[in-house]
C-alpha cells in the first residue's frame, strides 16, 4: 500500500485500513493483532477521477469511503449497500473536509476548523463554532453528536441530540485535544498532528461528560511525531499510523501501566530517531516493563560520566549517547544472558562480527546492526587481494596512470577514514592505551599524502569515470555490490582495504551509528530487567515493526542477513543484475576481516586534525604522530 487514508474499527469488530495502491482505492482487513486477513478493491468505487479522501465507520456496521463527488457505504466484505451523489457540495466539502463521521442512515458529518456541516440525500445543515474557537474533532455515539471546540486556553464539548440541539460542557483540561474513535489524543497548541509532547488519550464515558486522562504516553516515549490516524481496538489497544502513513503500529495502553517496572535509557536529545521508535515498540508489546529515555546533550558527555562513575546511570545506554570508549569493568557482560535466554543464543549471531565485538572474551555492547568499512577498486586494476603493504601502494601508483582517489578525498579526510578503520591495531580499549609512534601508523600517513598527490580534478564523478583507482566505501546493505558494479562496470570488484605492514586487512567493521548500540551499566540494579529491553532489537516482531526505518545496515543476527539476501536476490528491480556469488564475495571480505571498532567522533578528528600539519609540510610524520599519540593518550586516560 502507498499511502493510508484512515484507518477504523467498525462496529461489527473488524479493523478496516483504507489506503492507496497503483493510485487506486485498496481495503485491508486487519485482525486484533494486527495481522492482514483480507485484501481488495472496494466494489464500484466514484467514479473514474476521483480521489479517495477519507473512510468512517458506519454506526449500522460497515464502513463509508468518502471520494470526492460521492459517499459510498460498504459492508465489511466490501459490498456496496448505498451511494450519496455530493458533486454538488465536492468544492465546498473540500474546503471543509478534516474529518467525516457517519450519524445515522444516509446522514454524514464533515468538519474542519471553523465549521461543522451535515449532509444527507437532502439537506445540509452548517454550524459555526463559537467566537474564539475551533472545532477540533467530532465522535457520534448512540443518539447524540459530540464536537469539540477548543480556544482561549479551554476545551468545549458541544453535545447535539438527533435535533442537532447543541447543549455546551466546559472541560477544566487547559489543553488542545483531539477526539478520534472512543479517545481523545492529546495536540499541540497550533491544532497540528500530535508531535514531540507525546501523545495522551481520554475517556470521555465519565457521568459528567469530563474527559478524564486514561493514558499519557509522552512519559514512556512514544513518538508523537506526526500520529496521523488512531483507531480503538477495544482492551486498550490502539492501531495508529506514525511518522509514515505507509506504516501502521500496534500499541497498548494498559491500565497496569503503573505497576510496570521502569527501565531508564539513555539517549541523545534531537538525536534519537531510531531509540525513539524502539522505546515505542518495546512498550506497546511488554506487559511487564516499560522504557523511559532520559536525554543528555550532543557530546556533552560529563553528566553521564559522573552518573556512571556514582553509580547513578540509567538502566542501559547508547553508545550514540556516549561517544566513549568505557572500560570493561563499568559495563555488565551481557554473554551470560544470551546464553542463558530461551529466544536468542550465540550460534543465532553472524559469528565473524560478533566473535570480533567481544572484549577479553565479554559482550559489552548488543547493537542490531554493522557496517563495512573498506578501499575498494577493480581487481584488474588493483588485484584480487585483501591486504597490502606500502610497497605495494607505491608501485601501483607509478605504474599506473589512473588518478588515485576522487577530487574529494584530500589527504585528511583519506587519513580520518584510514585512522578509524586502524584504530584496532594502534589503541588497546582493554587498557585504553595507545601506540601511534610506529612505523605502521607512520606508513599511513605517508601513504594518504601520497595518495593526496594524484587526486582526480574537481567535479569528476568516480563512479562512472575509468581513470580512478579507489575509493573510500562504507558498505551497510546486501544491496551494495550491485551498486559497485554498475558503477565501475564490473563484477570483479576487490575489497582491498588500506595498506599496513602487519598483513591484515585495512578494513574494520563498525558498529552502524543509525542503529541501536546497547550496554548495560554494571551499577544497574535489575540487570534481568535492562536485559529484558536489550534483547528484543533481536526479535522478530522488532524487525516487523521496524520495516520503514531510515536506518540501514547488515543484521547481526544470521536468519535476519539470510532474509535480506534472499530479499535482494527477488526484489525484480530492473538494475538488480548481482548474484548470490556477488554477495557471497562481499561476505567473504567481511570474514577476512579481523578489527572491530565503536565509532569514536573525537578519535576520528584528533588523528584527521593532527595529520594535516605532516601533509602540509609543517611537521615531518614523526613529529605528527608523536602529537596524536599525547592527544589520544589524554583523552583515553580521561575515561571512566
Amino acid at each position: 500500500m502507498e499511502s493510508i487514508i484512515g484507518v477504523v474499527k467498525t462496529t461489527d469488530g473488524s479493523i478496516v485500513v483504507a489506503g492507496l495502491y497503483d493510485h487506486a482505492p485498496r481495503i485491508l482487513l486487519l485482525d486484533m493483532n494486527g495481522s492482514v486477513t483480507a485484501t481488495y478493491e472496494p466494489e464500484d468505487p466514484a467514479a473514474e477521477g476521483n480521489s479517495l479522501l477519507g473512510i468512517c465507520e458506519n454506526t449500522d456496521g460497515g464502513y463509508t469511503l468518502y471520494f470526492e463527488t460521492a459517499l459510498i457505504s460498504y459492508d465489511i466484505t466490501g459490498t456496496k449497500k448505498h451511494g450519496i451523489d455530493i458533486s454538488q457540495y465536492s468544492e465546498n466539502l473540500k474546503t471543509y473536509y478534516f474529518q467525516i463521521i457517519h450519524i445515522t442512515g444516509r446522514t454524514y458529518a464533515f468538519r474542519n476548523e471553523n465549521n461543522f456541516f451535515f449532509i444527507n440525500d437532502n439537506q445540509t445543515w452548517d454550524l459555526s463554532a463559537t467566537a474564539g474557537n475551533k472545532f477540533v474533532s467530532a465522535y457520534h455515539k448512540g443518539q447524540n453528536t459530540c464536537v469539540l471546540t477548543s480556544g482561549n486556553g479551554t476545551v468545549q464539548i458541544g453535545v447535539m441530540d438527533s435535533l442537532f440541539t447543541s447543549v455546551t460542557y466546559e472541560s477544566s483540561i487547559s489543553e488542545s485535544l483531539h477526539y478520534i474513535g472512543t479517545v481523545f489524543t492529546g495536540l499541540p497548541e497550533n491544532g497540528s498532528h500530535p508531535a514531540n509532547n507525546g501523545l495522551s488519550l481520554y475517556d470521555i464515558d465519565a457521568s459528567d461528560g469530563i474527559p478524564a486522562k486514561l493514558f499519557d504516553w509522552s512519559q514512556t516515549g512514544l513518538p508523537g511525531y506526526n500520529v496521523t490516524y488512531l483507531a480503538d481496538l477495544g482492551e486498550n489497544r490502539f492501531l495508529c499510523s506514525l511518522r509514515d502513513e505507509s506504516v501502521l503500529y500496534m500499541l497498548r495502553a494498559g491500565n497496569n501501566t503503573i505497576e510496570k517496572k521502569l527501565i531508564t535509557v539513555a539517549g541523545v536529545k534531537d538525536f534519537s530517531f531510531a531509540l525513539d521508535s524502539y522505546v515505542s515498540f518495546f512498550n506497546a508489546n511488554n506487559d511487564s516493563y516499560y522504557a523511559e529515555i532520559i536525554y543528555y546533550d550532543y557530546e556533552d558527555t560529563d553528566r553521564l560520566k559522573a552518573e556512571l562513575l556514582t553509580g547513578q546511570a540509567p538502566d542501559v545506554i547508547t553508545l550514540g549517547a556516549t561517544q566513549i570508549q568505557l572500560n570493561e569493568n563499568i559495563l555488565t557482560d551481557l554473554l551470560p544472558f544470551v546464553e542463558n535466554d530461551d529466544s536468542i543464543s550465540r550460534d543465532d549471531f553472524f559469528e565473524p562480527v560478533f566473535s570480533l565485538s567481544l572484549v577479553n572474551g565479554k559482550m559489552l555492547y548488543a547493537f542490531d546492526t554493522f557496517e563495512y568499512y573498506t578501499l575498494v577498486g577493480r581487481s584488474g586494476d588493483v588485484g584480487d587481494r585483501y591486504t597490502w603493504n606500502m610497497e605495494d601502494a607505491r608501485e601501483l601508483f607509478q605504474h599506473s596512470d589512473h588518478y588515485t582517489f576522487n577530487w574529494w578525498m584530500t589527504p585528511e579526510q583519506l587519513m580520518g577514514w584510514a585512522g578509524v578503520i586502524s584504530l584496532g591495531e594502534y589503541v588497546d580499549l582493554n587498557t585504553m592505551t595507545c601506540d601511534f609512534e610506529n612505523d605502521s601508523f607512520i606508513s599511513l600517513m605517508e601513504f594518504c599524502k601520497l595518495a593526496g598527490n594524484r587526486l582526480a580534478p574537481e567535479g569528476t564523478r568516480y563512479d562512472f569515470e575509468d581513470n580512478i583507482l579507489l575509493t573510500f566505501q562504507c558498505i551497510n546493505s546486501i544491496y551494495y555490490p550491485n551498486y559497485l558494479i554498475h558503477n565501475y562496470g564490473t563484477r570483479d570488484i576487490s575489497y582491498i582495504g588500506f595498506p599496513n605492514n602487519t598483513n591484515k586487512p585495512g578494513a574494520c567493521i563498525m558498529d552502524n551509528s543509525s542503529g541501536l548500540s546497547f550496554a548495560i551499566p554494571e551499577s544497574t540494579q535489575d540487570k534481568q530487567a535492562a536485559w529484558t529491553f536489550v534483547r528484543a532489537i533481536y526479535s522478530p516482531a522488532w524487525l516487523e515493526y521496524d520495516t520503514n526505518s531510515f536506518r540501514s545496515g547488515f543484521p547481526m543476527t544470521k536468519s535476519s542477513l539470510d532474509a535480506s539476501i534472499e530479499n535482494a536476490l527477488s526484489s525484480g528491480e530492473h538494475d538488480m543484475i548481482m548474484t548470490r556469488d556477488d554477495i557471497m564475495r562481499l561476505l567473504s571480505a567481511i570474514e577476512q576481516t579481523d578489527s572491530f571498532y565503536f565509532a569514536d567522533i573525537k578519535l576520528f578528528m584528533i588523528i584527521q586534525e593532527e595529520s594535516a600539519s605532516f601533509f602540509s609540510g609543517a611537521k615531518t610524520a614523526e613529529e605528527a604522530a608523536h602529537i596524536i599519540q599525547s592527544r589520544i593518550s589524554l583523552y583515553l586516560s580521561e575515561q571512566p
